[in-house]
This record gives structure tokens, C-alpha cells and sequence, in this order.
């Protein structure tokens, strides 16, 4: 026989439950062992899988200074965070958009030609030297709060 207890204790234990923070984004590395330039390209990655939300979450490194090539041939446009160190750059290939849901950390360099780099989080920042590209009725928007840059 049930007792009346029995359906709150279900309750509390799905509030409980409902509260947990979201899992953490995968971490994935550029390592260029693949061709060296193409994000499509799994054997760029540490991971070997080409890191586009799809099932899995990503939060992206770019580091060193190699010149990736985002193609997004693999079918899918979103990562949860990037970080693209200083001497680093990445194109977004025409008619193509990369969204960063979370914090993008730009400290290279980002171009698009008639494409988008979408970073909307507010805690989205520059660091480094990061240069900024936009050609052919390209877009970058970066929702960062405020930023600040000195050149040499």
C-alpha cells in the first residue's frame, strides 16, 4: 500500500532532479593532422570527430597559428564556446554561418565573405590582437558588453 508520502517524495526527486546544472561542453582541440585547414575535417581534432553540436556539445580551441577554414560540410553551424588564440584565424566559407552560443574568446583573427560569425553572449570577449574581417555583405556580431583593444 502506498502512503501519501510516497508521491511527494517523487516530486522532490524530479525538483532535485530538474535542478541539475546542463552537462559541460566536450572540449576539442585544433591540432591540424588532417589536411591542416578545414574544420570539416576530423583528423584536425583531438577529438576526431568534427565538433558541431549534433547530439554533443563542443567547446572549441583554436590555438597556435594555423588558418582554419570553417566549411561546414558535416551539416551542422552551432559550438557552445570558442576560443581562437592570438595568430590563429578562421573563415567562414561564403553563404555559411558559425553560431557560438556561449563565450566566444577571439584573440585572432575572424573573416567572412558573404557569411556570418554569430557570437550573441554578452560574455564574449577579444583578447590578444584580434583582427576583424567582414566582405560581400559578410556579418560578425559579437555581443560582448564592452571591449577594449591597444595596437602598436
Amino acid at each position: 500500500m502506498l502512503s501519501h508520502r510516497t508521491p511527494c517524495a517523487i516530486v522532490l526527486s524530479l525538483g532535485v532532479f530538474l535542478l541539475l546544472p546542463p552537462a559541460a561542453a566536450n572540449p576539442a582541440g585544433w591540432t591540424g593532422l588532417g589536411d591542416g585547414s578545414t574544420y570539416s575535417d576530423a583528423d584536425n581534432w583531438d577529438t576526431l570527430a568534427v565538433p558541431i553540436n549534433n547530439g554533443t556539445t563542443y567547446a572549441v580551441t583554436i590555438g597556435g597559428t594555423p588558418s582554419v577554414v570553417f566549411d561546414a560540410a558535416v551539416g551542422g553551424d552551432t559550438v557552445d564556446a570558442l576560443t581562437l588564440g592570438q595568430g590563429a584565424s578562421l573563415a567562414v566559407n561564403p553563404g555559411l554561418t558559425l553560431n557560438v552560443l556561449g563565450v566566444a574568446d577571439v584573440g585572432g583573427s575572424v573573416s567572412v565573405d558573404n557569411s556570418t560569425f554569430n557570437a550573441p553572449s554578452a560574455t564574449s570577449m577579444f583578447s590578444g590582437r584580434p583582427y576583424l574581417f567582414a566582405d560581400n555583405s559578410g556579418l560578425i556580431e559579437i555581443g560582448a558588453s564592452s571591449w577594449s583593444a591597444t595596437y602598436q
